[in-house]
């Protein structure tokens, strides 16, 4: 969508099963003093219920 509305590239990556150790150090090559937007998510379990 933000493509779409301005035209600019946009990098998405997904580490769910990995360790914050890597994840980190991934952030040097994909950010650049041009980032405009940083959007990160996380599922939150308050109540620990499990739905297998």
């Amino acid at each position: 969508m933000a493509k779409a509305l301005c035209g600019k590239r946009n990098k998405i990556e997904n580490h769910s099963d990995r360790r914050l150790e890597a994840i980190l150090s991934e952030y040097e090559r994909l950010l650049s003093p041009k980032t405009k937007l940083i959007s990160i998510t996380q599922a939150s379990n308050v109540l620990g219920t499990s739905h297998r």
